[in-house]
């Protein structure tokens, strides 16, 4: 019969010329790779069932060699019947799939089906076995598709990937992610090439074959032959000499046809190349075209598929993938303008009245902000459309349109984000001019885009009238900012309200709140909200000189080169240049505002900076004084890794997370704010009126305070137990000088912060007796003063070196012993900085 039909298409079809031979023939999936200079990996994957499948992977581009070390975005690639791995790159490297996509900059994987050339091994039987070849798709979906790709996350750390599938690939993803919901959830997206999800209407020579499955059964079992189109030596002739031939290459053609259907789009030069590789893809294909395949509910799957297939496709007949549930067209679009976002999604196959949009797990209603519709795109697509009116922060989110047919559903998500919506430069904030006769809000505001703002009273639109304006002008200090004012001149008891500035432009919008409450009051009157404390004022800012001029030879001592090789100095010099800083926010300009009567709305750039600051030095001399006190219990307990955690440059190393640490506090989380009616600072600058808005609460704050305050005090409470305990051991004498300073400076340290960081937790949530306010406070001066006293008044070594630089020859002071290693002590010491 073969022989018949070579000559027959011969004669027919004779051409003079001859193709070269391709190189390729002989070659793997390795070689063909490597032949395109595309650096390639082979997997082994085993199921659950005991078939070992080979899985390739292509990691990067053409002429590169490795594993990049960044994550890429994931794409598995499945082949159809009569397939490998191998289809997805036989093709010039333009023109397959699994380079186009590497070179694309995908992490390209590639799977193989039990029974092909790449997958017949099993862990106990002989591919040579009848029992090695009792399965069917069904097994393909349910064992082969999710160890495969389960291997690949596991493998690239990705959280999902895109799977592209052909044929067979497709029938078997319809399958197993139509139950197997936590395999669907490892796949972003799910594009189906030639889909086959019935063979209702399948044509061509398989349609032929399943006419007669039993007598070809038959006649396989007497022959003793379990694979379908198994790999022979007449295979290999047809490819290399057949195929190869001009006056008989429009055989092979049609052998290709004569399975698959007709195609205009073929390469007849890669023909040889096509066949060599294909029968031994295929040999597991005996039940592929039974007449009543298993059901599967397709229409449960969740995931977005898109379908393509082409209408000579004899095994994807058209009628079949309508079938299938509704497709998507095209890709789904998020069009922004004049404020508005609109989600569009063109489908083919669904019953637009249908259509139910979500956001995330919640389904919508039309509404103020959601107005639904569809329109008719010709054929049977229709466009489903979702507008989100006056697009803000509040509205973004995943959003997801589910629509419906009758053979099942598909939904299609969109990620809408604020995306280049208009974005502030920092808080609104208030300004008074002529004396306070004048109210101006502020608010600064950046886009490259035309903005226009809207002002908001009570969430009712403003009136501007002649004593109430909005005012746009160009931002002095952002060449793509304006400043939006709303100027209420004379204001009165109605002009209390919270105000709102919503800020458009074509891609979106965004807002700011600001408490206005009390904006009806004089300067006179916003000066009453605070109280002036010139005594108490005093001392703050006394306390705070004196310190920093402590504070000034201290650092110039632990800063000489003979003491910075020992890493606790390190860390002691950092500390220092942290607590001066410190010391200016929580004492010296304390001390000033309380002498001024200061309230947020006095200095408003001036509290928000230094409140941010202040809050950033505390929470970075937190995790700071945590590193010193982890320096020295590993000086006793592990001294030889002191070396690889703190040696040289390494304390350097280290202290840069107590910086990142205290930076995230400075611009990414709530300031603090300070107010003279309670002598302290706050997160919240209306906290003399004894509210608690929950837009002002200071999470991290909270959890740094309740966290590394209280472990730093538990670790140093341990550390002096562990010392008490070896000066015990080695003398007998009873509690000396040296222990009793030890516990004194542990004791007044943590004591010190720890009633500053719970006070200060407090007092953000609930009302707080002013005194106990006023104690909060003052232990947080202290936390960041006392160091430096501790350094002149029980440091021996500072005590002698700072003599020396005064021209003093002896210090008079209590007897004691240095509590810090010398400079001639080598690293790991036994000896404690508290």
């Amino acid at each position: 019969m073969k022989i018949w039909i070579f000559s027959l298409f011969s004669a027919i079809l004779a051409f003079p010329t001859e193709f070269p031979p391709d190189p390729e023939l002989e070659l793997d999936f390795l070689g063909i790779a490597k032949r395109w200079d595309y650096y390639a990996e082979e997997h082994f994957v085993t199921t659950d069932d005991g078939y070992i499948l080979r899985v390739h992977r292509i990691p990067n581009k053409r002429f590169q060699t490795g594993v990049p070390n960044c994550l890429r975005p994931t794409v598995f690639l499945q082949h159809g019947m009569e397939g490998s791995s191998a289809s997805w790159i036989l093709n010039l490297p333009d023109q397959s799939a699994g380079f186009v996509f590497a070179d694309a900059g995908f992490d390209v994987w590639i799977g193989n089906f039990r029974g092909n050339v790449y997958a017949k091994n099993h862990t106990k039987l002989d591919p040579t076995s009848h029992e090695f070849w009792q399965f069917s798709w069904d097994q393909m979906g349910s064992q082969d598709l999710p160890a495969m790709l389960k291997y690949v996350i596991g493998q690239t750390g990705a959280q999902q990937l895109y799977y592209v599938a052909h044929s067979m690939g497709t029938m078997a993803a319809f399958a197993e992610f139509s139950h197997n919901h936590d395999l669907e959830a490892l796949v972003r997206e799910f594009y189906a090439l030639g889909p086959v999800a019935s063979v209702a209407h399948i044509k061509g020579l398989l349609a032929w074959m399943a006419d007669r499955y039993q007598l070809i059964q038959d006649l396989l079992d007497v022959l003793g032959i379990d694979q379908f189109l198994p790999p022979s030596f007449l295979t290999e002739i047809i490819a290399e000499d057949v195929c190869e031939d001009a006056d008989t290459y429009k055989v092979c053609d049609n052998l290709l046809f004569l399975i698959s259907g007709t195609s205009q789009q073929l390469n007849e030069t890669r023909v040889p190349v096509y066949l060599n590789h294909m029968p031994a893809a295929a040999e597991n294909q005996k039940h592929y075209g039974q007449p009543v395949p298993p059901e599967y509910h397709v229409e449960d799957m969740t995931l977005p598929v898109h379908l393509y297939w082409g209408y000579n496709d004899t095994l994807a007949d058209p009628q079949d993938v309508q079938m299938a549930p509704p497709a998507i067209y095209g890709e789904p679009k998020i069009i922004s303008a004049d404020g508005n976002v609109t989600l569009e999604v063109v489908v083919t196959g669904a019953d637009p009245v249908k259509t139910k949009w979500l956001l995330g797990d919640r389904e919508l209603e039309e509404s103020d902000n959601y107005v639904f519709s569809h329109s008719d795109e010709g054929g049977n697509r229709k466009k489903l459309t979702c507008l989100i009116k006056e697009f803000d922060k509040p509205l973004a989110g995943e959003y997801k349109a589910k629509f419906f047919s009758a053979d099942g559903e598909n939904s299609a998500a969109f990620t809408v984000t604020v995306g280049d919506a208009p974005e502030f430069h920092d808080k609104p904030h208030i300004v008074q001019r002529d004396g306070g006769n004048v109210i101006v809000i502020k608010v600064r505001a950046k886009s490259h885009l035309e903005m226009k703002a809207e002002w908001f009273k009570d969430d009712k639109p403003v009136k501007c009238n002649d004593r109430v304006k909005a005012v746009v002008k160009k931002d002095d200090k952002d060449k793509d900012g304006y400043q939006f004012l709303l100027e209420i001149t004379g204001p009165i008891k109605e002009d209390e309200a919270k105000y709102k500035c919503v800020v458009k432009n074509s891609e979106g919008q965004n807002q700011q709140t600001y408490n206005c409450e009390a904006v009806n009051v004089t300067s006179e009157e916003w000066a009453a909200k605070g109280k002036k404390d010139p005594i108490l004022g005093s001392i703050f800012l006394t306390y705070g000189i004196i310190v920093e001029l402590m504070y000034v030879p201290c650092l110039m001592v632990i800063t000489r080169p003979q003491y910075l090789k020992l890493s606790c100095y390190k860390i002691m010099a950092i500390l220092g240049v942290i607590d001066m800083a410190a010391i200016v926010v929580n004492s010296v300009l304390t001390g000033i505002f309380m002498i001024e009567g200061a309230v947020y709305c006095s200095h408003p750039d001036l509290i928000y900076i230094s409140g941010a600051i202040g809050l950033g030095l505390w929470c970075c001399a937190c995790l700071s004084c945590l590193l010193l006190v982890v320096n020295r219990l590993v000086d006793i307990w592990k001294p030889h890794l002191m070396d690889g955690i703190f040696g040289g440059r390494r304390t350097y190393y280290v202290m840069t997370f107590p910086m990142i640490y205290g930076l995230y506090f400075v611009f990414f989380t709530q300031p603090l704010c300070f107010s003279s009616s309670h002598a302290a600072w706050f997160f919240s600058p209306f906290i003399y009126e004894e509210s608690r808005d929950p837009e002002y609460l200071n999470y991290p704050h909270t959890a740094n305070n309740l966290l590394i305050v209280v472990a730093t005090c538990w670790l140093y409470t341990g550390l002096c137990y562990i010392l008490a305990s070896k000066f015990k051991t080695d003398y007998s004498s009873g509690m000396s000088w040296t222990q009793k300073s030890i516990f004194i400076q542990a004791t007044l340290i943590c004591l010190a912060n720890l009633i500053a960081a719970l006070i200060y937790v407090y007092m953000q949530f609930f009302p707080t007796p002013d005194v106990f306010i006023l104690i909060g406070h003052i232990n947080w001066q202290w936390g960041h003063g006392f160091p430096a006293i501790v350094y002149l008044a029980l440091n021996r070594t500072i005590q002698r070196e700072v003599g020396h630089m005064l021209g003093l020859y002896k210090i008079n002071c209590l007897r004691t012993t240095k509590i810090l290693p010398s400079a001639s002590a080598p690293e790991h010491t036994s000896s404690l900085h508290i």
